[in-house]
């Protein structure tokens, strides 16, 4: 699905992204939190942390 997730720390630092994974392009399959970070992370960001947006 063409969505830009970025997921950044409370300072501000990029340290991952939302992936959305759809079934057949309509119903929401899954999401995935990929990092970018040495240590993988224990949960999911907060979503205070991220920021939506889709391409135009």
């Amino acid at each position: 699905m063409p969505v830009d997730a970025h997921v950044h720390n409370p300072s501000g630092a990029h340290i991952g992204e939302i992936l959305v994974w759809t079934d057949r392009g309509a119903t929401l399959a899954a999401l995935e939190f990929a990092w970018v970070t040495d240590a993988m992370p224990r949960s999911l960001p907060a979503i205070v942390n991220g920021r939506l947006s889709w391409p135009a």
